[in-house]
């Protein structure tokens, strides 16, 4: 199943939902539209603002212009650009092991858990009020 600890639990991803929901329209699952990496890329660039850990998401995201909110657990984003598309979230507190690179966490707790869905919502508003309409008119 790949890096697995870059990834923010359900319940994270459903408390951002709740958060963004009365204000915009949230896809959560890209398998709504298709199962192939074309049909992702299309996802992708169908949106404006794209919430994601640093992934193939992320990356796509930036190649097609999109804004992005990146969650950086167990990575850094001192090693990569976003171009000026976006914003990188760290995890907040003090996590010693943090940037550690490792595909399994090893601490209590994984440090992308410590970034709370309100910081991404509040990130996304952001984003929101820069980004370009998908279909490039203003």
């Amino acid at each position: 199943r790949g890096w697995m600890n870059k990834d923010w639990s359900e319940s994270r991803w459903r408390e951002l939902e709740h958060l963004c929901e009365p204000v915009y329209s949230v896809t959560t699952s890209y398998r709504e539209y298709g199962d192939s990496l074309v049909d992702y890329v299309n996802w992708i660039a169908s949106c404006r603002v794209i919430v994601t850990p640093e992934s193939l998401g992320m990356h796509l995201a930036l190649a097609l212009g999109r804004r992005v909110v990146a969650l950086f657990g167990p990575t850094s984003p001192e090693t990569l650009s976003l171009y000026g598309l976006g914003e990188a979230l760290l995890p907040q507190g003090d996590y010693k092991c943090h940037p550690c690179y490792e595909l399994e966490c090893r601490a209590p707790e994984s440090c992308i858990e410590s970034i709370e869905p309100s910081e991404v919502f509040e990130a996304v508003v952001r984003q929101v009020q820069v980004a370009s309409p998908v279909d490039g008119t203003e």
